[in-house]
């Protein structure tokens, strides 16, 4: 089911990702991740520990989306809903050679579209050393909440009603 389709011609379109696409959105987040992890020198950034089993386990209680283009991924965002209504989005990727063309942004806009009736806010989290997902979140209506360290790195906690 497509839930969101950018314009740009018919075969680059959001739609909810299954099993099958799993391995590849994982081999995506480990590219995507270990960039922003050679920018902090921080190798061991969870989403680099991630493994497929844990992908699989993870995706019986959380949606994923893909962006693809010509049928192949180039980007991924995953969210879930918490019994109080709250969203929680997180590893929004990228193909490092495909950033800002407007992907994550409709990524997260698709999300939010998903979870529209449900959700009474959208909670996240990205690194203060990366300023370009921080720009996006607070361009697409997130403010900020706190900060915390968290393995050397400081947090930013992010939420939109």
């Amino acid at each position: 089911m497509v839930f969101f389709s950018v314009q740009r011609n018919n075969e680059d379109m959001i739609s909810q990702a299954e099993r099958d696409d799993l391995l590849n959105i994982l081999d995506l987040q480990l590219r995507a991740f270990g960039q922003v992890a050679q920018h902090l020198n921080a190798a061991t950034l969870p989403p680099l520990q991630q493994t497929i089993e844990n992908l699989l386990e993870e995706s019986t209680d959380t949606v994923f989306l893909k962006y693809t283009e010509n049928g192949r991924i180039l980007g991924s965002v995953r969210g879930r809903m918490d019994a109080a209504g709250v969203c929680h989005m997180g590893k929004l990727i990228v193909d490092p050679a495909c950033q800002n063309r407007g992907m994550g942004r409709a990524l997260m806009l698709a999300l939010e579209d998903y979870f529209k009736q449900q959700a009474t806010k959208y909670v996240l989290f990205t690194s203060d050393h990366t300023p370009n997902t921080l720009h996006l979140y607070s361009s697409l209506g997130y403010r900020e909440l706190c900060r915390k360290k968290m393995d050397g790195l400081t947090m930013i906690f992010m939420e939109k009603q």
